[in-house]
């Protein structure tokens, strides 16, 4: 089992190089700050890929979507970072990951989520997972009483658009997206749009997208 380890942090690297080097059906790991193509000749080789979200020169979003649409879009690919809010974990997943794990975690966890993605599994963080799953309960709770165009609302107030600029993209009157946002705000339990906000991010029902 050959790995591609992208991290910044050369000595956190090093250390998980040489921790993993002691198993058995692991072969190689590579070490990069960055994925970019001069990489290419080997990445046939790998096995999997373990990568954190906060890389200096490509984002982990980044990372996860040039494996996919770039090089091979089959091959697994963990996700070891500290940045653990429920949105980055979704997203990731939406995007292709095929575990997250935090790295406030031990070597033995790491290990199992290794296996468990060269076997065809997924896998998330034992302390993720309670997080997420409510998360997912909510998302689909509160999912199933928003009608599709609040879902839309809220996305675009998340994003943040003004009411009016919201107004003018779905060809509505500035109204009838506040009488929307009023609803919104009403199902939630919110008193104000930032509350509104901070609400969705939280429970995972803003999901960020760039828009050109």
């Amino acid at each position: 089992m050959n790995i591609l380890l992208i991290d910044g942090y050369r000595l956190f690297s090093e250390g998980l190089r040489n921790a993993l080097m002691h198993l058995p059906e692991i072969k190689k790991v590579y070490i990069s700050n960055e994925l970019c193509y001069k990489m290419e000749p080997y990445l046939a080789s790998i096995d999997i890929v373990i990568c954190d979200m906060n890389e200096p020169k490509m984002t982990g979003f980044g990372i996860i979507d040039t494996v996919r649409s770039s090089f091979k879009e089959h091959i697994p690919i963990i996700v070891l970072s500290g940045i653990t809010d429920l949105q980055t974990i979704k997203q990731a997943i939406r995007l292709g990951a095929n575990a997250f794990i935090s790295k406030n975690t031990d070597l033995a966890e790491l290990i199992e989520g290794i296996y468990a993605v060269h076997s065809g599994k997924r896998f998330i963080s034992k302390s993720l997972r309670v997080n997420l799953l409510n998360s997912l309960y909510t998302e689909e709770t509160l999912g199933y009483h928003l009608s599709a165009r609040e879902q839309g609302v809220l996305q675009e107030l998340c994003s943040g658009r003004t009411v009016k600029d919201i107004a003018a993209e779905m060809g509505l009157s500035h109204h009838t997206i506040q009488y929307y946002q009023r609803n919104l705000m009403r199902k939630l339990k919110v008193s104000r749009t930032v509350d509104l906000i901070m609400y969705a991010v939280r429970n995972g029902l803003y999901t960020a997208t760039s828009k050109n």
